[in-house]
Protein backbone atom coordinates (compact mmCIF):
# COMPACT_ATOMS: atom_id res chain seq x y z
CA UNK A 1 0.00 0.00 0.00
CA UNK A 2 1.56 3.67 -1.15
CA UNK A 3 2.51 5.76 1.91
CA UNK A 4 0.76 9.08 2.12
CA UNK A 5 2.72 12.47 1.78
CA UNK A 6 1.70 15.26 3.21
CA UNK A 7 2.95 18.74 2.25
CA UNK A 8 2.97 21.73 4.17
CA UNK A 9 2.87 25.16 2.07
CA UNK A 10 3.97 28.50 3.76
CA UNK A 11 0.53 29.99 2.73
CA UNK A 12 0.13 33.96 3.80
CA UNK A 13 -2.22 34.03 6.69
CA UNK A 14 -5.69 36.22 6.06
CA UNK A 15 -6.45 39.54 8.30
CA UNK A 16 -7.59 39.14 10.79
CA UNK A 17 -11.87 39.27 11.04
CA UNK A 18 -13.71 42.41 12.68
CA UNK A 19 -14.95 39.72 15.12
CA UNK A 20 -11.48 38.30 16.21
CA UNK A 21 -10.30 41.85 16.65
CA UNK A 22 -13.69 43.32 18.31
CA UNK A 23 -13.67 40.75 20.67
CA UNK A 24 -9.76 40.67 21.87
CA UNK A 25 -10.41 44.15 22.64
CA UNK A 26 -13.71 43.54 24.85
CA UNK A 27 -11.71 41.03 26.76
CA UNK A 28 -8.55 43.43 27.07
CA UNK A 29 -10.95 45.77 28.21
CA UNK A 30 -12.47 43.61 30.44
CA UNK A 31 -9.21 42.33 31.81
CA UNK A 32 -8.34 45.96 32.61
CA UNK A 33 -11.59 46.83 34.10
CA UNK A 34 -11.30 43.96 36.61
CA UNK A 35 -7.87 44.93 37.38
CA UNK A 36 -7.88 48.74 37.86
CA UNK A 37 -11.02 50.67 36.39
CA UNK A 38 -13.77 48.46 38.20
CA UNK A 39 -12.02 47.49 41.41
CA UNK A 40 -12.62 49.77 44.60
CA UNK A 41 -12.19 53.41 44.11
CA UNK A 42 -9.11 54.97 46.09
CA UNK A 43 -11.43 56.33 48.54
CA UNK A 44 -13.40 52.64 49.18
CA UNK A 45 -9.78 51.01 49.47
CA UNK A 46 -8.77 53.65 52.64
CA UNK A 47 -11.74 53.04 54.39
CA UNK A 48 -11.41 49.31 53.78
CA UNK A 49 -8.12 49.60 55.25
CA UNK A 50 -8.72 52.18 57.56
CA UNK A 51 -11.81 49.72 59.13
CA UNK A 52 -9.31 46.28 58.77
CA UNK A 53 -6.98 48.39 60.86
CA UNK A 54 -9.33 49.16 63.29
CA UNK A 55 -10.44 45.49 63.63
CA UNK A 56 -6.78 44.89 64.26
CA UNK A 57 -5.72 47.34 66.76
CA UNK A 58 -9.24 45.84 68.52
CA UNK A 59 -8.23 42.15 68.25
CA UNK A 60 -4.10 43.03 69.33
CA UNK A 61 -5.64 45.05 72.62
CA UNK A 62 -7.92 41.91 72.96
CA UNK A 63 -5.24 39.71 73.42
CA UNK A 64 -2.81 42.42 75.59
CA UNK A 65 -5.69 42.30 77.65
CA UNK A 66 -5.29 38.37 77.91
CA UNK A 67 -9.44 38.50 77.21
CA UNK A 68 -10.33 34.92 75.78
CA UNK A 69 -14.06 36.04 74.48
CA UNK A 70 -13.05 39.46 73.06
CA UNK A 71 -10.44 37.95 71.36
CA UNK A 72 -12.93 34.51 70.02
CA UNK A 73 -15.80 37.93 69.15
CA UNK A 74 -13.50 38.85 66.49
CA UNK A 75 -13.66 35.23 64.61
CA UNK A 76 -16.36 34.43 62.18
CA UNK A 77 -18.03 30.92 63.15
CA UNK A 78 -16.60 29.65 59.67
CA UNK A 79 -13.24 30.67 60.83
CA UNK A 80 -9.95 28.15 60.60
CA UNK A 81 -6.50 28.75 61.17
CA UNK A 82 -3.32 27.23 59.89
CA UNK A 83 -0.83 27.37 63.00
CA UNK A 84 2.63 26.10 63.32
CA UNK A 85 1.66 23.60 60.47
CA UNK A 86 -1.58 22.44 61.84
CA UNK A 87 -5.38 23.19 60.65
CA UNK A 88 -7.67 23.70 63.21
CA UNK A 89 -11.18 24.82 63.01
CA UNK A 90 -13.30 27.15 65.06
CA UNK A 91 -14.35 25.23 67.77
CA UNK A 92 -10.30 23.95 68.31
CA UNK A 93 -9.24 27.83 68.23
CA UNK A 94 -11.93 28.70 70.62
CA UNK A 95 -11.33 26.18 73.52
CA UNK A 96 -7.33 26.91 72.64
CA UNK A 97 -7.96 30.81 73.13
CA UNK A 98 -9.80 29.95 76.21
CA UNK A 99 -7.70 27.39 77.85
CA UNK A 100 -4.37 29.36 76.84
CA UNK A 101 -5.46 32.55 78.14
CA UNK A 102 -6.15 30.96 81.83
CA UNK A 103 -2.70 29.08 81.62
CA UNK A 104 -0.65 32.52 81.54
CA UNK A 105 0.40 35.50 84.06
CA UNK A 106 1.04 38.45 81.08
CA UNK A 107 1.68 38.56 77.38
CA UNK A 108 2.90 41.37 75.20
CA UNK A 109 3.20 41.65 71.45
CA UNK A 110 4.42 43.88 69.12
CA UNK A 111 3.80 43.84 65.49
CA UNK A 112 5.80 44.99 62.60
CA UNK A 113 5.84 45.18 59.05
CA UNK A 114 1.75 45.69 58.81
CA UNK A 115 0.16 45.94 55.74
CA UNK A 116 -3.54 45.70 54.65
CA UNK A 117 -4.56 44.56 51.40
CA UNK A 118 -8.13 45.10 50.63
CA UNK A 119 -9.76 42.68 48.40
CA UNK A 120 -12.94 44.28 47.88
CA UNK A 121 -15.36 46.27 50.03
CA UNK A 122 -16.06 43.68 52.18
CA UNK A 123 -12.55 41.43 52.20
CA UNK A 124 -9.09 42.58 53.45
CA UNK A 125 -6.08 40.38 53.56
CA UNK A 126 -3.65 41.54 56.82
CA UNK A 127 -0.08 40.86 57.55
CA UNK A 128 2.48 40.99 59.73
CA UNK A 129 5.37 40.16 61.96
CA UNK A 130 4.90 39.51 65.45
CA UNK A 131 7.45 38.83 68.71
CA UNK A 132 5.28 37.75 71.51
CA UNK A 133 6.87 37.80 74.94
CA UNK A 134 4.68 35.27 77.49
CA UNK A 135 4.73 33.91 80.79
CA UNK A 136 3.43 31.09 81.78
CA UNK A 137 1.31 30.71 85.37
CA UNK A 138 4.24 28.47 86.03
CA UNK A 139 6.55 31.36 85.84
CA UNK A 140 8.41 30.53 83.07
CA UNK A 141 8.90 32.89 79.80
CA UNK A 142 8.26 32.08 76.24
CA UNK A 143 9.27 34.30 73.18
CA UNK A 144 8.18 33.80 69.66
CA UNK A 145 8.32 35.81 66.91
CA UNK A 146 7.07 35.08 62.63
CA UNK A 147 4.60 36.22 59.99
CA UNK A 148 0.91 36.18 60.46
CA UNK A 149 -1.88 36.36 57.18
CA UNK A 150 -5.06 37.10 58.21
CA UNK A 151 -8.22 37.25 56.14
CA UNK A 152 -10.87 39.15 57.05
CA UNK A 153 -14.74 39.83 56.08
CA UNK A 154 -17.31 42.32 56.72
CA UNK A 155 -20.50 41.34 57.14
CA UNK A 156 -22.97 44.01 58.09
CA UNK A 157 -21.00 46.61 60.11
CA UNK A 158 -18.43 44.16 61.67
CA UNK A 159 -15.30 43.09 60.22
CA UNK A 160 -13.57 39.75 61.41
CA UNK A 161 -11.49 36.77 60.87
CA UNK A 162 -12.45 33.89 58.36
CA UNK A 163 -8.76 33.09 57.94
CA UNK A 164 -5.18 33.19 60.18
CA UNK A 165 -1.96 31.72 59.09
CA UNK A 166 0.80 31.93 61.86
CA UNK A 167 3.97 30.46 62.37
CA UNK A 168 5.94 30.68 65.65
CA UNK A 169 9.47 30.48 65.82
CA UNK A 170 11.27 30.46 69.18
CA UNK A 171 13.34 33.54 70.14
CA UNK A 172 16.81 33.14 72.41
CA UNK A 173 16.37 36.16 74.44
CA UNK A 174 20.32 36.38 75.33
CA UNK A 175 20.69 36.19 71.60
CA UNK A 176 20.82 39.89 70.36
CA UNK A 177 21.46 38.96 66.65
CA UNK A 178 18.32 36.40 66.74
CA UNK A 179 17.20 35.91 63.57
CA UNK A 180 14.21 33.64 61.63
CA UNK A 181 14.81 30.91 59.52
Amino acid sequence: MPEASVSVVNAPSPAPSRSIVAGFVLVAAAVFCLAAACGPSARERARVVAAVDSAMQAFRQANLDMDAQRIVDHLWPEFYMYLDGTRLDYAEVRADILSFMGDIRSLHTDWTDVEVLPLGSNKAMSSFRFQDSVVLAAGVPVQTEGPTTMLWERRGADWKLLYTDADHYPVDPDDEDATNP
